[in-house]
Order: structure tokens, then sequence, then C-alpha cells
């Protein structure tokens, strides 16, 4: 009886110590706000707003979102989980959304159009205003005078990624290159070797004599010697203005800005050899792997991160793209972002914004001063161009929590394992390391028994079980005269189907050719791909003079490949259409 009587009092003690009457929770009771929260620790959840064992409740584990309904002090009135449990959880830091505003970039994104508007605000404080203002100078921070310091605040794996975003770029001015007057600024070290090398690969860049540059200009109006001088002035050495005299000579109002960085070209490789990762199917791979990335991606070679940042290896008209000054937009029309999108999934409108992308690109990009072909470039890198889980708004789990409806076209807040759904998180106004908080959201109704989900099918694993081969947006390895018949009768459980570019299915007895999209169903979702043969430039499904001829009218500039017959192209898998690749193709035909 004691011992009982002894009980009860200890526990009166405990209930008035914890205990607030109802009228002083009135009487001190803030203004009611909401929204989503994602906290990095575990939380404590009571079943009151007070401290103690009498009311615990549970745990809620790191990462997983809530929804904040009301506040007491420094206790928030909380509903989580798939059930909407309610209680109440003691956290000093949680912030209403007014105090996040600055750096919140419109965030949740919910349709394409905030997604792309949003990332472009983003870019443009966070790099393009910061020094960072060059494809380049994102990838590898060599500018002494941005705000983040060297080799640090990099926001691309690939080491190869400046040059791709070059290359579209440049398919969006290839028709105004002489009309514009573009600035490059481009990178200069100490102490550089006379030139850099990478197996496979081969410099672009024109090179041109001072003697040649002056004869080449004596019967007009422009200056070699001025051009000379302005060089020479801002420390362009001769390695740089043989590759320079050249893009002068042919476009003339074109400026060349040396960033002269003042860093030893040594200790600026060894700092970025950690930091730089590639393709591993680039054959410039070591045998580390990339960080949390897919063992797709390793640690880029010496060599490879020496060429890859040596500037004088991409200085022919369309690689100096990586060089373009990134808040320059004025002489920027929606016909060149059109130029760009066209041949992907965003060549046409975002069903959601009621616009074209080409629209909303170029009101990103002038809204917040950075260029709207850059935008656009670098979605596609970012996304591919069929889309990825990214732009399409599909459902997901992230620790245990279900998200759906968010975009991300340009994959920023990218992290851990899972680094397309961890940006989503970040687009949702969370993050998988920080917290952030998004008012005025509405909890979707939940019903009372959610269906069953059919595990997602891994339509890739299909297409590799075959024998084909995934490279980034294409499949390849599908042999010269292969018909649609072989193709379904190598991928069997789902529905097979091949189109042709207008978008017709092609019959069994087709052959599948260059520029086809393969189609995979499983009953729910579908999966397409464009599919690249080895040889085959004009999409026929044979390889004949029509398609060397192509070949040779591209090298000698008379016409130009689309990007995906520019894959057909690449015979000897160097990166690069030249005399190699025109040769292998001649000589299969000779050889057949």
């Amino acid at each position: 009886m004691k011992k009982s009587l002894n009980i009860f009092l200890i526990l009166i003690l405990i209930f008035s110590h914890f205990y607030i009457p109802l009228d002083l929770v009135l009487a001190t009771s803030e203004e009611t706000w909401s929204g989503y929260t994602v906290i990095s620790g575990s939380l404590t959840v009571h079943s009151t707003p007070a401290l103690g064992d009498f009311n615990y409740v549970e745990e809620i584990p790191p990462y997983i979102s809530f929804r904040v309904i009301g506040q007491e002090g420094d206790f928030y009135k909380i509903i989580y989980g798939e059930d909407n449990k309610e209680g109440w959880v003691y956290y000093q830091t949680i912030k209403k959304s007014s105090e996040f505003t600055e750096g919140s970039y419109g965030r949740p994104w919910t349709t394409p159009a905030k997604a792309i508007i949003g990332g472009a605000k983003l870019i443009a404080e966070s790099y393009i205003s910061k020094g960072q203002f060059t494809s380049y100078l994102k990838k590898f921070q060599v500018n002494p005078n941005a705000n983040a310091n060297l080799y640090s605040h990099q926001y691309m794996t690939n080491i190869r990624a400046p040059w791709v975003e070059a290359r579209t770029s440049y398919k969006a001015y290839s028709q105004v290159l002489s009309d514009i007057a573009f600035t490059f600024t481009i990178p200069v070290f100490e102490n550089m070797p006379e030139e850099t090398l990478l197996s496979g690969m081969t410099n672009k860049g024109k090179t041109m004599t001072k003697e040649e540059l002056v004869e080449a200009l004596k019967d007009t109006e422009i200056s070699a010697e001025t051009f000379e001088t302005e060089m020479d002035n801002q420390g362009f050495s001769e390695s740089y203005k043989k590759y320079l005299r050249n893009l002068y000579y042919n476009y003339p109002n074109w400026k060349f800005v040396a960033l002269n960085t003042g860093i030893e070209w040594s200790s600026a490789i060894k700092a970025e050899i950690p930091k730089s990762c590639i393709e591993v199917s680039s054959g410039h791979a070591t045998n580390e792997g990339c960080g949390n990335e897919s063992s797709n991606w390793a640690m880029a070679s010496s060599d490879a991160v020496k060429y890859f940042m040596d500037p004088r290896n991409f200085l022919d008209k369309e690689s100096i793209f990586m060089f373009e000054d990134l808040s320059s937009h004025s002489n920027v029309t929606e016909s060149m972002v059109q130029r760009i999108l066209n041949g992907t999934f965003m060549a046409g409108k975002s069903e959601i914004d009621n616009m074209n992308y080409a629209t909303i690109f170029l009101n990103a990009g002038k809204d917040n001063n950075v260029n709207p072909v850059y935008l656009a470039s670098l979605s596609l890198q970012e996304v591919g161009i069929n889309g990825s889980m990214q732009t399409r708004g599909e459902s997901f789990e992230w620790y245990g929590l279900k998200y759906s409806s968010l975009y991300n076209f340009y994959n920023i807040g990218a992290t851990g394992q899972f680094t397309a759904r961890g940006g989503l998180v970040w687009a949702s106004g969370g993050s998988p390391d920080v917290f952030e908080f998004i008012d005025e959201i509405t909890i979707p109704e939940i019903p009372e028994e959610l269906p069953e989900e059919k595990p997602a099918t891994d339509f890739e694993s299909f297409i590799t079980n075959a024998g084909y081969k995934i490279n980034g947006n294409y499949i390849k390895d599908i042999k010269i005269g292969t018909k649609v018949s072989d193709v379904k009768t190598q991928i069997t459980g789902l529905t097979v189907s091949i189109l042709n570019a207008e978008n017709v299915e092609l019959s069994d007895d087709n052959l599948i050719g260059t520029g086809n999209i393969l189609t995979l169903n499983d009953g729910v979702e579908t999966y397409s791909k464009a599919i690249v043969i080895n040889g085959d430039v004009d999409g026929d499904g044979n390889i004949f003079a029509a398609d060397y001829v192509l070949v040779k009218n591209h090298i000698m500039e008379v016409t130009t490949l689309s990007d995906i017959q520019k894959e057909a192209t690449d015979m000897n898998a160097n990166l690069q259409i030249d005399a190699g690749d025109y040769v292998l193709i001649k000589n299969y035909i000779m050889n057949n």
C-alpha cells in the first residue's frame, strides 16, 4: 500500500510539472501555420505539448517528412505517416516559410515550368553571378575572383559535361554564328605543357600562324595586328593564339577574353583529379568508383582530366561555347532554343503549363539573366532527350514517404545513392541533408486502403539481356541487317514495337535503322529509346555509298549531321567525326 501511494505521489508531481492548463495554451498560442518540412535527425512524438515519458508516443526517423499544423512555444503539432497520425514534437529551429524566402526558388516545383524557372534562378544566383559564368567554370572552379573557393562548388559530375553542353549550344547558334558578338572567357594557367593528348580524342581546332592571318586579312578592313596586340596584352600564349587566329578570321566579331588564373597547371590537375568522373564506356576511367554514382561511372584517368581541363583542346567553332558568357542572352530567340529541343521530349508543349518548352526556357533565362540556350542544353545533359523520372512527375518513395508530381529539370540538389530521387525531394522543398519548410501545401487525401503497387519494370535489363547496349539516350549494338522480328524474338515478356521517324510502327519484315524508336510496354508503363546502328547514317538499315557521302560532306562542312547521325558515324568510338570514321564505313562497303 505504501509503495502504491509513493508511485501515485510521483505521478502527481510529474503531471503537475508538465501539465499545461488549457487557458494558458490559448493565451500563449502563436498564429497557426502549416506546411511540409524534413528534419535530418530523429524526433520524439508526444501526445501533448510537453516533455516527459508520460506522454511519449514514438520516434520519427530522420528524413521523414511531416506536416506542421500548429505551434505552442517550442512545440509543434504535426501530422505524419500514411495514416495521418497527430502528435507534438519539441524542436526549436523549425522555421516558417517566410523565414526561408531567400533561396527557396519557388519550390515546390510541381510543374515543369516551376522547375525550369526556379532552377534558372538558382543557377543564376549561385553560379553565374558569383563568378562561375561559363560551362567550363561550373565544372572546373578555377576563377580566383569567384565567390567560391578554388576547386569547390562544382556543379557537374561528368568531366565531359562542358564539352557536351557546348556542342548542344552550337546546334542552337549554328545558323547565326557570324551575326552574334559572342564573348568567350578562356582560362589560362601557369607553366602549361605545349599540348595535352588523349587516346581516341582529336583536337578539332584549326590553326593559323600570324603571317597567315596577316595575308588572309590584307584586303579587308579587319586588322590582324590589332588582334595580335590584344591577345598578347591579355596573356594568351602562342599555344592559344594559333587556334584563336583561325576563329577570329572566320568570326571577327567574336571576343576572346583571357581569364588569367595565376594557378600552376600541375596544381590545378592535382586538385581536380579526385573530383572528376567519367563514363566507364569512354575508355578513360580508372577502377575507382565515382562516389554514390552508378557502376556506369568511375573516376577519370589523369590523362582524361588533363585533356578535358585544357582549354586549348576546345578552341573550335563548336566546343568553344563551353567558354561562352552565360549571363548574355539579348540575342537569343525562341527559335534558337527550339532548335535544341527538336527531336527530344521537350520539342512541344508542357501540357501542365499549357506552354511550349522553348518559351519556358526563354522566359526563365531572360527573367534571371542567364542564357536560355545554355539552360536548355544543361537540362538535356541532365535528364536526356527522352526525359526521366525528374521530368515525369512520377510517384516514388524516399525514406518511407511517398512523393509525386515533382519536377527537377536540372537535377539540382541530387545527392546520395538515388540521386534522381534526392533531387526531387529537394524540389519538394525538403532535402535529404538539411531541413527546409514550405508553406501552404495541402495534404492529398489518402484512401483507407492503398492498392498494392506493382514493382517497377527494369526495362533496361530486358534490353541488355537481349545482347544490346544502352549508351546514354541510345540503344546500340544492334547489327546491320537486323529485322523487327529479330528484336521481338530476343526481347520476351513485354510488348515490343519499333517506330520510324514519323511515329509509324514498322512491320516484322522491316529492317531496323538508325533513328527508329524501340518501345517496350509492360501493360502499365512504356519505355522508349532511339536506336543507333553503326555505319547506318541515313537510317535505311543498310550501309551503302549514301552513308559515307553524308559523312564526307559533314567533314568537309558541306552539310551537317544530326546528333543521332553523328552517333551512327562514330565507327571508331573516339567521340569525334573524322576521316577515320569515313574510311571504316567505306571499307565496310568495299568488303561487302
